[in-house]
């Protein structure tokens, strides 16, 4: 663990090139570190600049389409000549207010058309940023990183129904020691969950499943009459697996998956040792698009529902307090397919009342529902769900590190 540990934090130093002119022979660029997973934070400095100089540093890679995207801020030099975006707000860019990683995650298409709110990046598995820095449309320095989506020592397996019963990717590192393992449900979109975040837990030493329950051939086609028992199995298969510790088995998921991690780790607390739900709901809400079947079944029969009628009732609310083991639950206070913020409040509230003190609530006033979607430090489309791609950023960033600080502790 101690090696993932060393490799996620990219302990290697920074590759830096400065191009020397007769007018600024001592303008640096250093960009540390140099090799690191794509969660992990990035210092850059610019240094060498007569005081008060505007200075822009541009931030370029590739997706894994092969799409060029590009990151731009401009800054005046401070007293001692030198460019912090982690210290100094930007005099122009494509983001504003003091950030570290603002080249980052506003990085917007080459040439792009359309509103900005809109663009969301997908990752390649290893990709180059190539960083300058310069003046009045002069490159007087570039440095070049690696950024990767997973350490080569992570494996994805594929699941099959015929095979193993589920459908979904299974994605671990080698460990000598026994790690929690990771269930991890998407939401109203179904498929398959995203690869990236699989493959990025395993490489902080999470073995994960990234499961499929709706919307692939051999599953419900939509979010509708879904049996719990299905997670069941996916949670014994994953205890079974080498290096899994069956007994700290996590139930993750976004949106409709935070509502059904919450709900299927009260159902089956024998088996689920700890649940996070990013932009959860407190209740059971009926299927979906179909919103007059249920979304979830138990032993054949439907599992109680909201019906819009009037106010929840007790049988519709997720019993969050059965959970056996700590919970960690995400809101955005702008969010706009459904008031995440006050469902983890009301989460919190009643884990509370149950004398439960083993919780995480974090809101996020300003951001909105995709802060569940995408991962730190990347650009992610807010996709008409409320806030906005800074908002969202600040609440990703913010959040991820808790979350890994979580799971650390189980």
């Amino acid at each position: 663990m101690q090696a993932l540990r060393a490799l996620a934090c990219g302990v290697f130093a920074a590759v830096a090139l400065a191009v020397p002119t007769a007018a600024t022979p001592a303008v640096r660029l250093v960009v540390t570190p140099a090799d690191s997973l794509i969660d992990a934070p990035v210092s850059i400095q610019a240094t060498g600049f007569p005081p008060g100089k505007r200075v822009t540093i541009t931030a370029q890679t590739v997706d894994v389409f092969g799409k060029a995207w590009l990151g731009r801020a401009t800054f005046r030099a401070d007293a001692a000549g030198r460019v912090d975006p982690g210290h100094e707000r930007p005099l122009a860019g494509t983001y504003s207010g003091r950030d570290a990683m603002g080249l980052f995650w506003s990085m917007l298409p080459v040439g792009h058309h359309g509103r900005t709110d809109q663009f969301g990046m997908p990752p390649a598995p290893v990709a180059t940023v190539r960083l300058t820095v310069g003046k009045a449309g002069h490159t007087l320095a570039r440095a070049a990183i690696v950024r990767r989506a997973s350490l080569s020592e992570v494996t994805v397996r594929d699941l099959t129904l015929e095979r193993e019963g589920l459908i979904g990717h299974f994605c671990w590192a080698p460990s000598l020691a026994l790690r929690p393992g990771i269930v991890r449900i998407g939401g109203s979109e179904g498929g398959v969950p995203g690869a990236t975040t699989c493959s990025l837990l395993a490489s902080h030493g999470y073995p994960t499943l990234a499961l499929a329950y709706f919307g692939v051939p051999g599953l419900p086609q939509d979010l509708v009459n879904v049996p719990l028992e299905y997670f069941q199995r996916g949670l014994e298969w994953l205890g079974r697996q080498p290096g899994v510790d069956p007994s700290k088995l996590v139930m993750m998921g976004v949106s409709r998956g935070g509502e059904g991690a919450l709900l299927i780790a009260s159902v089956y607390p024998e088996l689920v040792h700890a649940s996070v739900g990013y932009v959860p709901n407190a209740y059971v809400w009926p299927g979906y698009p179909d919103t007059t079947e249920p979304a979830w079944t138990l032993n054949g029969q439907p599992v109680p529902h909201v019906d819009f009628d009037g106010p929840p009732k007790e049988a519709e609310t997720i019993k969050v307090e059965r959970i056996a083991g700590p919970v960690f639950v995400v809101g955005a206070g702008l969010d706009q397919l459904w008031r995440s913020a006050e469902y983890v409040l009301q989460i919190a509230g009643r884990l509370r009342a149950h004398g439960r003190t083993d919780f995480a609530a974090l809101t996020y006033k300003s951001a909105g529902h995709s802060i569940g979607i995408g991962l730190p430090y990347l650009r992610t489309a807010t996709l008409s769900l409320g806030g906005s791609p800074a908002a969202d950023a600040k609440a990703r960033d913010d959040s991820w590190p808790k979350l890994l600080a979580f799971l650390e502790r189980l």
